[in-house]
């Protein structure tokens, strides 16, 4: 019970300021909305369905934050800073070399892309969204620092400093995002292209801000150098995490793509973007609490596991669903009784099919919310582990082979009204939250996540299984209970420090003998028999 309550305690004080730092995060993109509202109508559609193509490149962002996220946090648990810090530089290097490419590509297809998702809608939805976009990539290395640096810090369970970055993110974000959108003074009126002006300077400030902060090493994450010579071992090490949890958000995002061309075939087009646009928007401010508990059980599940702690690592995940189903079932409630309030306040208009329309995803989506967040949860515990191929399969069967042909059908065949789209969303989630559970109770993340490990891919790689968990169970466990113990691979060899005293293993051919300390691992090893811990579960 003491275990439960002090994992509990954890869990809130690591997500506690990511629940806000999540508030501020979703402020930026609610005020993308409610000052475009402002402008026009035709503005909203418009940002509404950049949002979109925003969120694509964003998961694309997330191929290098996950993959580090993961080893860091299992190397943090571990108590190896050194792998640390050249995890995040190596991932420095290998997010500038992706946000070049992804940039240049982003720039000069967006005008295809948006074309093709307006569909019969009005083409001036296309001219303000091409520009919007264009000066969005154009700052896109910006974003992918911001995602990848304080994906490290998180992945530490530093997250008062996110939240720090956060509130100095919102503060200029917002007001430059007003200045540059209806101008003052000297500076003119750039409508909708002066909201994400606004937006790419304010991540310019924060990544200066973060790296600051790095650099001076007084964080859990310390750093000496921004460029290094490319690893392709450590790329690989951290794509390989990385990518799969990547395309799964793509594969949602590109969904929302070909919904939002199935949304373009109905009646009153451009406005049930709209309405869509604006309940995602609150939809996504209420996913902020299972979004903030999903990375701090990230941060302490990465961290258990990196310590081979697995009994701990499950409890962690069980007591932060439970949490998180009960806090989204109180948020769900008044946004249920309020949702037409809810809409009405972002569209300056108050169309009525707007707020009707907008009202209706609510409705119908709002109760699903805890079921959904529990995926979401079980979908962050698994990237800590980095297992993150089965959310993207649930996205690809999830949104391609349910959401998308039963919206088709309903609406543009039977032509039943978007009504009918809200709830081939519902279908979606149901469906994933079966698939990610599945998952989690098989237990075989736990395999997943050694493989992906760098104590696995620098040491114990070649060996049979019987010796590797026999060298988990018997060496590496009793070890790492201690909570002073650290870990480092150096030069083919595994340092355990414990209070000033050393053991040392190394590889001899197929099996790892014991080159130093050999008297204190049969006292650790003596001890813990002697005190009847219980038994790690088997992978």
């Amino acid at each position: 019970m003491n275990s439960q309550l002090e994992i509990s305690k954890s869990i809130i004080k690591i997500a506690s300021p990511l629940v806000l730092t999540g508030v501020l995060g979703q402020l930026i993109g609610i005020s993308d909305i409610f000052i475009a509202g402002r402008l026009s109508s035709i503005e909203q559609a418009a940002v509404s369905m950049v949002g979109i193509i925003r969120l694509i490149s964003i998961f694309i962002a997330f191929s290098a934050a996950t993959g580090v996220s993961a080893l860091v946090s299992q190397s943090f648990g571990a108590k190896d800073n050194k792998a640390v810090t050249k995890i995040v530089e190596h991932a420095i290097t290998l997010t500038v070399i992706m946000s070049l490419i992804i940039s240049v590509i982003g720039y000069f297809s967006i005008p295809y892309l948006l074309r093709f998702m307006n569909n019969l809608g009005d083409p001036m939805v296309v001219n303000y969204g091409v520009k919007f976009m264009q000066i969005y990539f154009a700052g896109f290395l910006f974003l992918m620092l911001s995602y990848v640096l304080n994906a490290s810090l998180q992945a530490t369970g530093d997250t008062v400093t996110s939240l720090y970055l956060s509130i100095t993110m919102v503060v200029l974000n917002i007001p430059l995002s007003f200045l540059f959108a209806f101008g003052y003074g000297p500076i003119p009126a750039y409508g909708s292209m002066g909201i994400i002006l606004g937006t790419v300077s304010s991540w310019f400030v924060i990544v200066v801000a973060a790296f600051v902060l790095l650099f001076a090493g007084r964080k859990n994450v310390a750093i000496k150098r921004i460029f290094r010579i490319p690893s392709f071992e450590m790329y690989k090490s951290i794509l390989s995490i990385g990518i799969p949890s990547s395309m799964e958000g793509v594969a949602k995002s590109a969904s929302r793509v070909l919904l939002f061309r199935i949304i373009n075939t109905t009646p009153m087009a451009s406005f049930a973007t709209a309405a869509l646009g604006i309940g995602l928007v609150i939809e996504n401010l209420l996913m902020m609490v299972p979004n903030a508990a999903g990375i701090a059980t990230m941060s302490l599940f990465g961290q258990s596991l990196g310590r081979w702690q697995l009994k701990r690592a499950k409890m962690i995940g069980n007591i932060s669903i439970v949490m998180s189903i009960i806090v989204t079932t109180i948020m769900a409630l008044p946004v249920f009784i309020f949702a037409p309030q809810l809409i009405a306040l972002f569209n300056k208009e108050a169309n009525e099919f707007v707020v009707n329309a907008g009202s209706s995803f609510l409705r119908i989506n709002e109760w699903t919310l805890p079921i959904y967040g529990m995926s979401l949860l079980i979908i962050a515990m698994l990237r800590g582990a980095g297992d993150t191929k089965p959310a993207f399969y649930s996205a690809m069967i999830g949104r391609w082979l349910i959401l998308l042909p039963f919206a088709y059908i309903t609406t543009s065949y039977f032509h039943l009204g978007i009504r009918y789209i809200w709830w081939a969303i519902v279908l979606d989630k149901f469906f994933a939250v079966i698939f990610m559970l599945s998952r989690w109770f098989s237990n075989k993340w736990q395999d997943v996540s050694l493989r992906s490990s760098l104590l696995y891919n620098n040491f114990l790689k070649g060996l049979d299984d019987k010796a590797i968990y026999d060298f988990l169970e018997r060496i590496k466990y009793p070890i790492m209970l201690d909570s002073n113990a650290k870990e480092e691979i150096i030069d083919g060899t595994i340092r355990y420090s414990i209070n000033g005293q050393n053991i040392v293993l190394e590889r001899i051919g197929d099996a790892i003998s014991v080159k130093e300390g050999k008297d204190l691992l049969e006292q650790i090893q003596k001890d813990y028999l002697s005190h009847n811990v219980e038994p790690q579960p088997q992978s």
